[in-house]
């Protein structure tokens, strides 16, 4: 991706799936607004919900670009929708029980303009309970050659957090974008597709959170491997060991010469809570 300047500033589309989601979707919409970047849509594809999730919707139309509540197959079939109508540079979904950090979307069109060479990227994974305490994980590294080969999983070298992922719209219409077909594993099978083309590259940076909670829809972790398997993926638990000490000295040296990962703006405080969102 290249801008002429600065202040050719690129638009950043949002998709979020929803479905019987008012429980979490309000500090959804909270982190939306919290953003210091502006130039951006948000497209909201509704499953067509009966609890409190549309009048949510209808509430914050002044922040949503569009929304439509009409069945699905799925997840993955309302973020393929949403990325069909998009119209930014830069694409990225957020389920409707995560949050985007405040600084997320200006740290990455940052990093988007000064790096031509990006076409993907992604922050070290954060997540929260229900309590809104951010948790910070292990740092993690993706090499391309990891990646394209299938291990980029729990089982293997290690998760790409999808709430911290954000792509070069071109690029995800050159790989397919998401296949509605999977339940659980289709950011998975997207990755994987965008690794074999291009270098993922790893910021210093948390971006969002995912938060856990007894009634998502990624706890079915057996489901899940069954469809890593069927993308493609493979499974070699070693690598995981490798994985974190590879990270762990890429880690520090980016801190001491700001290289291999971009950016460099502080970690969520672990003491910190998100009562606003």
């Amino acid at each position: 991706m290249k801008f002429d300047n600065e202040t050719d500033l690129p638009r950043i589309s949002i998709v979020t799936p929803t479905f019987n989601s008012s429980e979490f979707f309000e500090s959804t919409i909270k982190s939306i607004r919290s953003q210091e970047y502006r130039n951006f849509e948000w497209i909201v594809i509704d499953g067509g919900s009966t609890d409190n999730t549309i009048n949510l919707i209808k509430e914050n139309s002044d922040i949503i670009s569009y929304w439509v509540s009409e069945p699905d197959t799925g997840m993955y079939d309302a973020i393929r929708k949403g990325f069909e109508i998009a119209s930014g540079e830069i694409g990225y979904w957020l389920n409707s029980d995560d949050i985007l950090l405040p600084w997320a979307l200006q740290t990455v069109v940052n990093i988007f303009i000064r790096n031509p060479s990006c076409h993907w990227l992604t922050g070290f994974c954060t997540s929260m309970g229900t309590k809104n305490i951010p948790e910070p994980w292990l740092p993690i590294v993706f090499p391309q050659s990891i990646l394209k080969r299938g291990y980029g999983h729990g089982k293997a070298w290690g998760f790409i957090q999808q709430e911290s992922t954000f792509f070069n719209m071109n690029l995800y219409r050159k790989v397919g974008g998401i296949n509605p077909s999977y339940k659980l594993a289709g950011d998975f099978d997207l990755w994987n597709k965008m690794a074999c083309m291009v270098r993922l590259y790893t910021i210093r940076v948390e971006l969002g959170c995912f938060r856990i909670h007894k009634n998502q829809l990624s706890s079915d972790m057996e489901r899940y491997y069954e469809e890593v398997i069927e993308a493609g993926g493979k499974q070699f638990k070693l690598l995981r060991t490798i994985a974190l000490l590879y990270s762990t000295v890429l880690y520090f040296v980016s801190r001491s010469k700001r290289t291999l990962f971009v950016g460099a703006i502080p970690h969520v405080d672990s003491n910190t809570t998100f009562d606003s969102f």
